[in-house]
């Protein structure tokens, strides 16, 4: 492995709590391998507590980049990377913990595999650090990568270590609410560069309860889903165009569509239900869908499905 390789280290943080962050940069600072940096952009200026704590860092190999006001995760990633100096950056939420040879090991088979974009397996944890699974599997080589992306997002954005040079190529994250790393992932693929993801365990990956809210984890699974139903022509979609059927009647219609499957599949879950709901639950297709996406996901990993669901 070649020791000189800059790692550029990025993260955007917005409003973790001080002993979450500090477990979050320190678990970088403390890492095997040393030469890095650490981009850290606060997308949160008004957050006295937050500016207080970050402009306490006196580790040289952080930088601090404060937007002017909360411009939101693809925003600050992007700036963050256009800021770096490294040939290969790798992601970090503020929220997560990196086990403690993560860069180490994903450099080392980086560049043994020539890899263009590389995760990890990861540890499931909640606000209060119990653990939920102790072992996310994810498929490692690029073939079943790429027989599963289709049904779900199996390389975790905060695991991400990237040439720079893949960066730059695509330009960075497109705005595309909720799903930007789903999109740079097809991207990735679709233009035929090489991904993969490390076997063993590098991130502690922690679960907020009070996370994306019920309608937006509608609205990314409704995007995800026509993302990757366009997977062979995502290079020519233009995020003009996403935006576009986000906002049309038929996303609406499909948004409604799916939101009644959720009631209905609650109202079995609670056994508060009649004929009625049974006939409507079986006549929505979505019912279909998650059967298949199922079936997928246990071929491809043998973890409770609903833990995934919450990966960024």
């Amino acid at each position: 492995m070649k020791k000189n390789i800059l790692i550029s280290v990025i993260m955007s943080t917005y409003n973790e709590s001080e002993e979450e962050l500090s477990s979050s940069i320190n678990s970088i600072l403390k890492q095997t391998y040393s030469n890095i940096e650490f981009i850290i952009v606060n997308d949160n200026p008004k957050n006295n507590v937050l500016n207080h704590f970050l402009s306490s860092i006196k580790d040289e190999r952080v930088h601090i980049l404060t937007n002017p006001r909360n411009f939101g995760l693809v925003y600050s990633l992007n700036r963050a990377w256009r800021a770096s100096n490294g040939d290969v950056i790798a992601r970090m939420d503020a929220d997560d913990i990196s086990v403690e040879d993560r860069l180490e090991n994903q450099l080392d088979l980086l560049q043994k595999e020539d890899y263009d974009l590389l995760g990890c397996d990861i540890r499931i944890v909640n606000e209060v650090g119990k653990t939920l699974s102790d072992h996310i599997y994810f498929p490692t080589v690029e073939k079943e990568i790429k027989k599963y992306i289709y049904w779900y997002n199996c390389i975790a954005h905060p695991t991400w270590m990237v040439k720079r040079n893949l960066y730059e190529n695509l330009g960075g994250y497109r705005n595309i609410s909720y799903c930007e790393d789903y999109d740079f992932i097809l991207r990735t693929i679709g233009l035929g560069y090489k991904v993969g993801n490390m076997s063993n365990v590098g991130l502690i990956y922690k679960i907020r309860c009070n996370g994306i809210s019920k309608s937006n984890h509608i609205d990314q699974y409704l995007l995800k889903h026509y993302l990757a139903h366009n997977m062979k022509n995502i290079v020519m979609i233009t995020e003009q165009q996403i935006e576009s059927y986000r906002r049309s009647q038929k996303f609406k219609k499909k948004k409604e569509k799916y939101t009644y499957y959720n009631k209905h599949k609650d109202q079995i879950k609670g056994k508060k239900f009649d004929y009625k709901t049974l006939i409507n639950i079986f006549c929505n297709p979505y019912l279909y869908i998650n059967i298949l996406e199922t079936i997928m996901f246990n071929k491809c990993n043998n973890v409770n499905k609903d833990s995934l669901k919450h990966i960024r």
